[in-house]
């Protein structure tokens, strides 16, 4: 959660939820880098990722959030301008679907169903 939230008696009304959320995006990468939880000691990233990827996650955490990118400057950073739109998009499935196949692995991982 943005560090901004953590204040209590929070005034909901002030708060930047853009900026909150692109703090929140740079935390799902830090741990999808690095399998540890979020903090603002940015070090662990080196192992993980490259100057280029490491900047971008501490700019996305930034304290301030009025110093986090919007979306739009973070798609055009140089640590994700490499990749396609069609790479960035996550497919959908149609519930039917996503049915079928959650059906399948419950028949492949329990033989007693029917």
């Amino acid at each position: 959660m943005a560090p901004e939230l953590y204040v209590f008696g929070l005034d909901v009304s002030s708060v930047n939820w853009f900026a909150a959320d692109m703090w929140s995006i740079g935390a799902m990468l830090f741990f999808s880098l690095t399998r540890q939880a979020a903090s603002q000691n940015h070090s662990e990233l080196g192992a993980y990722a490259s100057a280029l990827g490491k900047g971008f996650i501490s700019s996305l955490m930034s304290a301030a959030p009025n110093e986090r990118p919007t979306v739009s400057k973070a798609r055009q950073h140089s640590w994700i301008e490499g990749y396609t739109p069609s790479m960035l998009t996550i497919p959908t499935l149609t519930l039917q679907r996503y049915m079928q196949i959650k059906r399948h692995a419950l028949i492949v991982s329990d033989p007693s169903y029917q």
